[in-house]
């Protein structure tokens, strides 16, 4: 039987190789990572919000739940907007109201 090379991802058990561990620890354990997958989820949740009113049934019809539709879209626009924040700039120069890539 030939012998099989493969990427080094994962072997032929299934065990997931060093480098996707590490990977995997960097993006649930560093504030980066964990911002992304709260942003690609909270994106991923309003796509199929907006999908499911088109397709199926059009429950954003009111002002109501279109109000409440974009309010919602807040779960989106934070995680973006924290992470343009860099900490250790934010912390030298002391709290302010503006984010550091706003100011001029």
């Amino acid at each position: 039987m030939a012998d099989i090379t493969h990427s080094g991802v994962a072997d032929i058990a299934g065990t997931p190789s060093p480098e996707a561990r590490a990977a995997f620890r960097w993006f649930t354990g560093t504030r980066t990572g964990l911002l992304i997958a709260w942003a690609v989820l909270a994106a991923l949740l309003l796509t199929a919000v907006l999908c499911a009113h088109t397709f199926w049934h059009p429950f954003l019809a009111s002002w109501t739940a279109r109000v409440y539709f974009l309010a919602a879209t807040i779960i989106l626009w934070l995680p973006l907007l924290l992470l343009f924040l860099d900490s250790e700039e934010t912390l030298a120069e002391g709290p302010r109201l503006a984010l550091p890539f706003l100011r001029s």
